[in-house]
């Protein structure tokens, strides 16, 4: 089991989102393999799985894609009708 982070080298989201994987699967105690890698990293994902935008978590099982999310924000941004 693993799961691919692809996002800028050393943003602090990437940084972010892959420590709090690891918080949560020791929580679960859940066995996956976390990576973190650079778009020029992941060029051959990027192609293979039509990403374009970023940072996109892969989730991998048995070396197969089972989901993934791209282009999401720790932070909700609402919007409110002004009447």
């Amino acid at each position: 089991n693993t799961v691919v982070i692809i996002d800028e080298e050393g943003s602090i989201l990437a940084r972010l989102i892959r420590d709090n994987f690891i918080h949560y699967l020791r929580k679960r105690k859940t066995n996956f393999d976390i990576y973190s890698l650079t778009r020029e990293e992941a060029d051959f994902l990027i192609d293979e799985y039509h990403l374009t935008e970023f940072p996109s978590v892969l989730y991998f099982k048995n070396k197969k894609l089972i989901n993934r999310i791209n282009g999401f924000s720790y932070f909700e941004q609402r919007i409110e009708e002004v009447a």
